[in-house]
């Protein structure tokens, strides 16, 4: 199985920069865990299941299948 590769993977929204330059290599069987905003986890969760793109760089996932499970640590309330 290949890894899920990010290069250089920025993404812009009408609110300004949520990712920026993020060089990123997932080797196939992985578990991450993330320490950011509410909002770079959900944009960064988007992209890697292909429902957004970047704004620039490069996303290889070449078809393959992610579980994600989403939860928060009760502390941090949730943005709308």
């Amino acid at each position: 199985m290949t890894p899920i590769i990010f290069e250089k993977v920025l993404k812009q929204t009408s609110q300004g920069t949520l990712l920026k330059n993020i060089t990123l290599t997932i080797p196939a069987g992985s578990q991450i865990g993330l320490k950011v905003t509410h909002q770079e986890s959900r944009c960064f969760f988007n992209l890697l299941t292909g429902k957004t793109r970047p704004t620039s760089g490069q996303l290889v996932r070449n078809d393959t299948t992610i579980m994600a499970n989403l939860t928060t640590d009760g502390g941090t309330p949730s943005l709308p």
